[in-house]
């Protein structure tokens, strides 16, 4: 999927996906951050959780209970800090709007869902092109993912752009706000370049216009 169609191909699944909970894993805290913003002003009516390395261990630990006492359907945006180690029953699929720099965790992030003989899904977005090769990456690995069937293409996401232009909009309209989209913007290209398979995840292949897009920025 190309970057600026992320946060449409999100939503849809939220809309369309019948879940009780769901995990979604973005790249790093600042992200999560901006992201629980945006959505929440987006689509008032989701249930959405935020937890990241920024919160100090009380406040985590009040998300994740609440989160997991939670009986309507609810979404919680996460870092790796929820990856391992913790078990929340319920979880009907795991969302990574991009693949962790350690294929390992790559496996823990999925390992949240589809727990104690109950059914789970994982999704994970790449981006077109070169990303495509992890695919192959985690087959060395022994871990097989396989392309959706419904593969969502550029006519399926109608709205994109009106999408896009809500989302500058909202950034706009704040300056704090904008500043937090260059933040998270800055942080994930640090995040990127940090990323174990250097072959695969390469700056100089990086979308950069459609990444700026999928943050909010002109």
């Amino acid at each position: 999927v190309k970057p600026e169609y992320k946060l449409k191909l999100l939503l849809k699944i939220f809309q369309d996906f019948k879940y009780k909970k769901i995990i979604t894993y973005f790249p790093t805290c600042l992200s999560v951050m901006f992201f629980y913003k945006m959505i929440s002003h987006l689509k008032p009516d989701l249930r959405i959780y935020s937890l990241h390395g920024k919160l100090n261990t009380n406040a985590r630990q009040k998300t994740l209970d609440n989160f997991s006492a939670e009986l309507n359907p609810c979404i919680l945006l996460t870092t790796d800090v929820a990856a391992r180690g913790i078990d929340i029953p319920g979880i009907d699929m795991v969302l990574q709007v991009d693949p962790p720099t350690d294929s390992d965790i790559f496996l823990h992030r999925c390992g949240r869902t589809g727990r104690a003989n109950q059914s789970g899904h994982a999704i994970v977005f790449l981006n077109e092109g070169r990303e495509e090769d992890y695919i192959e990456f985690l087959r060395v690995k022994n871990i097989d993912i396989t392309l959706l069937p419904n593969k969502f293409d550029e006519g399926e996401l109608d709205g994109i752009y009106d999408l896009q232009k809500d989302v500058l909009q909202w950034s706009l309209q704040d300056r704090a706000r904008f500043d937090d989209a260059i933040k998270a913007f800055v942080s994930f290209i640090r995040y990127y370049s940090k990323h174990s398979a250097t072959s695969i995840f390469r700056l100089q292949s990086l979308d950069y216009i459609g990444l700026a897009k999928l943050y909010g920025l002109i």
